[in-house]
């Protein structure tokens, strides 16, 4: 994650499987790996991480954690760090889930998106006071809900969000969340040489300043 100083964050799991953090300075040198604490534990361990750098220069971070549920917490400017909680699921103390992803926006909210357990994808915001929506299903073309394989996430200058997935059909989708909270439909990302579709593994999406955004795909 990038940061409004030019420094940046890093998340990495081990082959420990635990998290690990890095800061890179804006002359180029690094901090060096430590592990991030768990709840209770000198270390947290977990299968899947994501962060995003906001405005104000601090990080929003979620992991999911060996037991299967997501834990966030914040970097704060000064490099202290809140600790990991637990977010409440869909009517559930803890939400469950496989895949997480994360954008900061220019408003110093966060929008995330998580796969729950049962292959749907999950959005809630972050607001800028730190309360949070709570998760709900993000729907499909028609469907109450989006079944999908991988996600991701990226925010941009106007304050919209851009979501790429590989739904359950292994195809790539593009949907936008728009500034005032509304969401477009999804639709299929066309493959090369005029194919309609884009089978792939994986789908990463980032925002560009201009407004733009770069997706990259591994191809299934």
């Amino acid at each position: 994650a990038g940061l409004p100083d030019g420094s940046s964050q890093v998340l990495a799991i081990g082959n420990d499987g635990n998290v690990y953090h890095q800061t890179r300075f804006t002359n180029g040198s690094w901090s060096g790996f430590a592990p991030l604490p768990g709840i209770g534990t000198p270390t947290m361990a977990a299968w899947d991480v994501a962060i995003a750098g906001l405005p104000d220069g601090s990080a929003q971070v979620l992991a999911i954690g060996n037991d299967g549920n997501v834990y966030h917490q914040t970097r704060f400017t000064n490099g202290s760090w809140s600790g990991f909680a637990p977010l409440p699921g869909v009517g559930t103390p803890t939400m469950a889930a496989w895949r997480v992803a994360l954008a900061g926006l220019p408003d110093g909210s966060s929008q995330v998106l998580a796969i729950g357990n049962d292959g749907n994808v999950y959005h809630q915001t972050r607001f800028t006071n730190g309360s949070w929506s709570g998760f709900a299903a993000l729907p499909g073309n028609g469907t109450p809900t989006t079944a999908a394989r991988t996600v991701g996430i990226a925010g941009l200058p106007d304050g919209s969000s851009q979501v790429a997935v590989v739904g359950s059909d292994g195809n790539v989708y593009h949907k936008t969340r728009f500034k005032n909270g509304s969401w477009s439909v999804f639709g299929a990302v066309q493959g090369p040489y005029g194919a309609s579709t884009f089978p792939a593994q994986r789908a990463a999406i980032a925002g560009l300043p201009d407004g733009s955004s770069q997706l990259v795909v591994t191809r299934s």
